[in-house]
């Protein structure tokens, strides 16, 4: 890489540095927009500058750009989660793939993040560094490594005086003395002491960021490298385990018929009742399919018997998971939409695809890590599937979750900015408030104060937006409220949420 090159590819690291810290930190409000344009520029950077590629690397490209586009369309805490982790994790396979050390087994896989994280720091950086690019401009390499000292040590000294302070009133009193020197208390009156905390932190990140991303993209074109850690049980025999596995799940099917079909009068006998057994069942229905995926997945030893006692467990793992689903199914038919039931759904039908996907596997007689790989892009398909239904947006508008005493408001209120149902949701709360003023039970003040607070904050922060912290349904949700006045529901009720006053 000749000189030129270098200082390239050295300016556009610092620039994105900085741009990076900038995006990420934030004060008040999650960094919706920040993080996605994070992810995605960094996950172009990678692609761009990986030497090997092949179609794995596009496919993990672009179910990355994907994840990372949804934290900024979706709102909801759970699905913010769900949405970085498999950005990280296909961001990860993408850097890795076409290169000869990925490694498709079980442990490896799904360890991708953190194993390229710990490369990535052991990595000599054989891209040309920031310093080495201030060196031939003419400054002194011990003079950057002053201005550098300094830096860390400002860093540190925002951390260490305050933990002393707080452990020492003698030390507080004279770093109070030492504060209230006139020229330093203005210059953290103008400047704001969060501010400084906030610039202070980006630095931090702006000095990571220089230091890991040459390290990061050294590794990535690496093709020396390999992990060979696995979670696969040793070729144990799994005979036993397998034949008693099966036995007592045919015996739990005969009985699970015997308990669809009981009346309402047989299963009160049994302390039951129909919409308990379809709430238990499906938790349990899960995790045992999945057991008997891990007895099936981890039986290596190649026996007539074994291959038989196989075939037998995916057909009732598959039936377990069928079972799963019905039982989700009549929960929701019965009492509505809830996160739970429809994480039930997505579960139910993750699994019901695992299965499948092994029984081709054996028909197709394909390797372990073709199963393990198809595994990890099905599963990247699902949760993008969750984001396109949109949970909260189905519960509010097609099957309000309900109670026995009718449509459960209470649960209806805890719905994200991605229901798009705030402006309705108020509706009827000022309805209930003026028409029923001294019928209003302490369940509807809580609902309406967790209302009021959600509506108040989307106003608070698009009236002052931060493009970084932008959420494209957090915003179609303030189109929806900006209009509404808090004060119209002050105005009918005397027992508001002290915080909303």
């Amino acid at each position: 890489m000749d000189f030129a090159k270098k200082g390239k590819m050295s300016i556009m690291i610092v620039v994105l540095s900085a741009l990076f810290s900038y995006f990420l930190i934030t004060l008040n409000y999650f960094p919706y927009l920040g993080i996605s344009l994070t992810l995605i520029l960094f996950s172009i950077l990678v692609y761009s500058l990986k030497k090997v590629k092949n179609n794995e690397t596009s496919i993990y490209f672009i179910i990355t750009v994907t994840f990372a586009l949804f934290i900024f369309i979706r709102s909801e805490g759970l699905l913010t989660f769900f949405n970085l982790t498999p950005t990280m994790f296909f961001g990860s396979l993408m850097s890795l793939s076409g290169n000869k050390f990925i490694n498709y087994k079980f442990f490896p896989t799904i360890t991708t993040p953190l194993y390229i994280v710990i490369k990535s720091l052991l990595t000599k950086n054989q891209l040309v560094s920031v310093s080495d690019l201030n060196v031939k401009k003419g400054i002194s390499k011990n003079s950057l490594n002053n201005i550098t000292g300094i830096i860390i040590t400002i860093m540190i000294m925002a951390v260490v005086l305050p933990l002393l302070a707080s452990a020492n009133p003698y030390f507080q009193k004279y770093l109070g003395s030492f504060l209230s020197v006139d020229w330093i208390k203005e210059l953290f009156i103008n400047i704001g002491y969060k501010e400084i905390f906030v610039w202070s932190l980006r630095l931090v990140f702006f000095l990571f960021f220089i230091f890991i991303i040459p390290k990061f993209i050294t590794l990535v074109n690496k093709t020396n490298i390999k992990s060979e850690i696995d979670l696969n049980l040793p070729s144990v025999p799994l005979t036993i385990p397998k034949i008693t596995v099966a036995i007592v799940l045919i015996l739990f099917f005969i009985t699970q018929f015997q308990l669809y079909f009981s009346s309402d009068e047989t299963l009160k006998q049994l302390g039951y009742s129909h919409s308990q057994y379809t709430r238990e069942v499906f938790a349990q229905l899960t995790v045992v399919a999945f057991i008997v995926f891990i007895l099936v997945y981890n039986g290596k030893i190649k026996t007539s018997l074994n291959t038989k006692l196989n075939n037998a467990l995916v057909f009732q793992g598959i039936f377990l998971a069928l079972m799963a689903f019905k039982s989700v199914l009549d929960y929701s038919q019965t009492w509505g939409f809830t996160y739970k039931r429809l994480y039930g759904f997505a579960v139910a039908t993750w699994i019901l695809g695992i299965f499948l996907m092994y029984l081709y596997k054996y028909k197709n007689k394909l390797s372990d890590s073709i199963l393990i790989k198809n595994t990890v892009i099905y599963t990247g398909i699902m949760l993008m599937i969750v984001n396109i239904f949109n949970f909260d947006y189905l519960i509010y508008h097609y099957r309000k979750s309900t109670t026995g005493q009718g449509t459960d408001y209470e649960y209806l209120a805890t719905l994200s900015a991605d229901s798009l149902s705030y402006d309705e949701q108020y509706k009827h709360l000022i309805e209930k408030v003026v028409q029923e003023p001294d019928n209003v039970s302490s369940i509807e003040k809580n609902i309406s104060w967790r209302l009021l607070a959600k509506i108040g904050s989307l106003q608070k922060k698009y009236n002052n937006p931060d493009l970084r912290t932008f959420n494209l349904l957090d915003f179609l949700q303030y189109r929806r409220i900006k209009h509404i006045n808090l004060q119209e529901y002050y105005i009918y009720s005397t027992h508001t949420s002290p915080q909303l006053r």
